[in-house]
């Protein structure tokens, strides 16, 4: 292997770490944003969890992921400011972006596309968004 390959694979691993620590968090403040829609706290913890990944996923090639997150970190914010409210739909989309996390890390891991739903959570949230 050569040195950037060696280099790339050191990021990589460093990226799927980071990215098994902000689903966790990202698990956490959404239990927390279902339990109680009014909880701005929680609505931060999310919009921060998606700004990291949308940050940081460029930087191994994860584009869907990062253009996902960036859409989610988009529809966090205007939850914040109540320019859009927490309805069913949009509850449900952001727990679905979550529970793909795993399987979007799974594929980097491996070398594959990105999973199909991931795209079809980004549609989705970019219609919420209008």
């Amino acid at each position: 292997m050569a040195q950037g390959e060696d280099a790339d694979a050191e990021i990589r691993e460093v990226f799927l770490i980071e990215l098994r620590e902000v689903a966790h968090a990202l698990q956490a403040a959404c239990a927390d944003w279902r339990a109680n829609p009014a909880d701005a706290d929680a609505l931060k913890r999310l919009r921060r969890g998606f700004h990291t990944i949308k940050g940081s996923a460029p930087l191994v090639g994860a584009v869907a992921l990062a253009e996902s997150c960036r859409h989610l970190e988009q529809l966090m914010a205007r939850l914040i400011e109540r320019s859009a409210q927490p309805v069913p739909e949009i509850v449900r989309a952001v727990e679905q972006a979550i529970r793909t996390l795993p399987a979007c890390a799974d594929a980097l891991r491996d070398g594959r596309a990105p999973p199909a739903q991931l795209r079809a959570i980004g549609e989705q949230v970019r219609r919420f968004l209008g």
